[in-house]
């Protein structure tokens, strides 16, 4: 099983300052809200009863992504915010948790950190949210801890972490330090 917490730890070797550890990290994904609109319409492509049960089976993982979306906008506080887009990329990214700051580095194909995307100082965090979810919307449908970081210039970062099996441990200890870090800011919601 990968350590995400040190592999985190070796990628922000030359971003931490004197005072900065990794407290914790995971691979992240977007959440529903960013990957509402990827449906596709495949009952245009195909003909008759075939591109008809295509077509529905399209139109129900649509729903499903739809149905998501609606409970991530019901979250207390972040509801209507504009999201930063792009902040998370559909392949995923490495999202490292310091007493500081969020680190966030493009990931390759396995999974591996490359370039740091973005970095986060804490006091730019005003609240976030995360809930347990089965998340039909990611290959597999494993559970995971979706999260949303509303930043004081009112936007908000919708991310999700694979929280079943040995992964889980991870999602759980970003959650954790970023609760650590920031009290009375970290908060569950229910759908």
């Amino acid at each position: 099983m990968v350590d995400f917490t040190k592999r985190a730890a070796t990628a922000a070797t030359s971003h931490l300052n004197a005072t900065e550890t990794v407290l914790a990290g995971v691979n992240v994904f977007p959440t529903p809200m960013q990957l509402a609109g990827a449906a596709t319409t495949g009952g245009a492509i195909a003909g008759g009863l075939i591109g008809a049960a295509v077509g529905a089976a399209v139109d129900r993982r649509r729903e499903d992504k739809q149905a998501a979306e609606d409970a991530a906008r019901t979250l207390p506080d972040l509801a209507g915010r504009p999201e930063a887009a792009e902040a998370i990329p559909k392949n995923g990214a490495l999202l490292g948790v310091t007493q500081q700051r969020l680190l966030v580095w493009k990931i390759s194909g396995l999974g591996k950190p490359k370039d740091l995307l973005f970095e986060l100082p804490l006091d730019r965090i005003d609240r976030v949210a995360w809930h347990e979810a089965d998340t039909k919307w990611l290959r597999g449908s494993p559970k995971s801890t979706l999260v949303w970081v509303g930043l004081t210039e009112g936007t908000v970062i919708p991310i999700a972490a694979i929280s079943m099996g040995p992964a889980g441990k991870y999602a759980e200890a970003v959650v954790e330090a970023l609760a650590q870090r920031l009290p009375g800011k970290v908060t569950e919601f229910e759908t």
